[in-house]
């Protein structure tokens, strides 16, 4: 599955369903809108990014947040009118990172996403200071700002599409991929690359984020090692 093409710029190539943090040999061969084919390249040793151990962080969180006593689960209190954000114990400052979050709840109001550690204020769904993507609608905000769907590309067999499928949904393993090297974030859901948003900052400490605005929904983190 590739993404882009075309002007001899060149490809990239999208693999899903891989394991974190292991080590792959694949061989490679490319076929054009005319249907040429190359020969199949040597074989190429990848390694797929570290997925961190991470848990919710009661003391940086939300005082709303209602955290699990393994720390894997956080949900929102009930009776709360702001929005209850929790945040990560972990950063994200490597440079090929990823973190897995479990949504349970029909309520539409969750976000998942990165923000930078003692910027995040504890009461928005999101802000300047976050990169997050909503529950349902599929909306993703960049430092507060909603992304124009044309400028949100999925991957797709001949080339970059715009994107317009919702956002995830009750049951969906979200999962959030930080590139340091292009100040990118990608986000997956259920293995399958669903957003990809450019612009993130590398200045300051980076950390997963979770907003919840109903009580009726959680987030729990898979794939942890702690």
């Amino acid at each position: 599955v590739v993404e882009g093409g075309g002007g001899g710029g060149g490809v990239d190539c999208c693999l899903d369903g891989l394991a974190p943090g292991t080590k792959y040999s694949v061989r490679v061969s490319c076929e054009d809108a005319f249907g040429n084919r190359s020969s199949v390249s040597n074989v190429l040793t990848v390694v797929t990014c570290t997925e961190i151990p991470v848990t919710w962080l009661g003391d940086a969180s939300s005082s709303s947040a209602v955290i699990s006593h393994d720390h894997a689960t956080v949900g929102r209190r009930k009776g709360v009118s702001q929005w209850t954000v929790a945040v990560g114990s972990r950063s994200l400052n490597d440079s090929f990172t990823t973190f897995s979050v479990r949504v349970s709840g029909e309520s539409p109001y969750m976000y998942i996403g990165v923000g930078y550690r003692g910027l995040t204020p504890l009461t928005d769904a999101y802000s300047k200071h976050s990169i997050m993507w909503r529950k349902h609608t599929g909306d993703v905000y960049l430092h507060a700002s909603r992304m124009d769907r044309s400028n949100i590309f999925s991957i797709s067999p001949s080339g970059p599409e715009p994107l317009h499928e919702e956002g995830y949904k009750d049951g969906d393993v979200v999962s959030v991929e930080v590139d340091f090297s292009n100040q990118r974030v990608s986000f997956y859901t259920n293995g399958r690359l669903s957003r990809r948003v450019n612009g993130m900052r590398t200045d300051v400490p980076v950390v997963p984020l979770v907003t919840i605005g109903a009580s009726d929904v959680t987030a729990t983190l898979v794939g942890r090692d702690a």
